[in-house]
């Protein structure tokens, strides 16, 4: 029987663990599969360095785009608290 030194059975394992990461999540049947109208962008997670690809209709696009726009204004219109009026 081989004997494995503990730092390299640890090395083997993490090489492993890097090469699953790194596959990709979309199988190639999937990706092109995709209609014309998608479109993929590669997105920051926030507590991760890896990032993310993220594909949305032109439609969910401009939806979240809209809500957005929606929320800053119901901020804008918020009245600020003045604490001269204590």
């Amino acid at each position: 029987m081989v004997e494995l030194k503990p730092g390299l059975t640890v090395l083997g394992c993490l090489c492993l663990y890097v090469l699953a990461a790194c596959t990709s999540s979309q199988s190639p049947a999937t990706a092109q599969t995709a209609s014309s109208d998608q479109v993929c962008t590669s997105e920051k997670v926030m507590g991760s360095h890896m990032p993310v690809r993220v594909c949305r209709s032109k439609a969910e696009i401009e939806a979240e785009r809209e809500a957005a726009r929606e929320a800053l204004t119901e901020i804008r219109n918020v009245p600020s608290v003045s604490t001269e009026q204590r």
